[in-house]
């Protein structure tokens, strides 16, 4: 699939490689979390989709929900690791 964004591969991290910072995203995220806190419009969680859609743009989107993939990723990982071991305990073989 052909991108308009333009990963780095060879950056030192994910947020760099698509073009922002976790500095950046840290200020944006406090501001929308205390926009969608502190004003008494926002009342739906679609309203924080939409806050989160208007205040960040494309690649802060990506790196957030690369977070979420990369977390599951990790978690499936674990569970294998587990297994592994349950199955490694568990054998017949001694």
């Amino acid at each position: 699939m052909k991108h308009s964004i333009v990963f780095n591969h060879d950056a030192s991290d994910v947020a760099s490689a698509i073009g922002t910072s976790v500095d950046e995203m840290s200020e944006k995220l406090a501001e929308i979390t205390r926009d969608y806190m502190t004003k008494d419009k926002y009342i739906k969680r679609s309203q924080l989709a939409e806050l989160v859609a208007d205040k960040l743009t494309k690649q802060e989107i990506i790196f957030l929900a690369s977070g979420v993939v990369f977390n599951k990723l990790d978690e499936i990982e674990e569970d294998m690791k587990k297994y592994a071991m349950m199955k490694e305990m568990f054998s017949d073989e001694d």
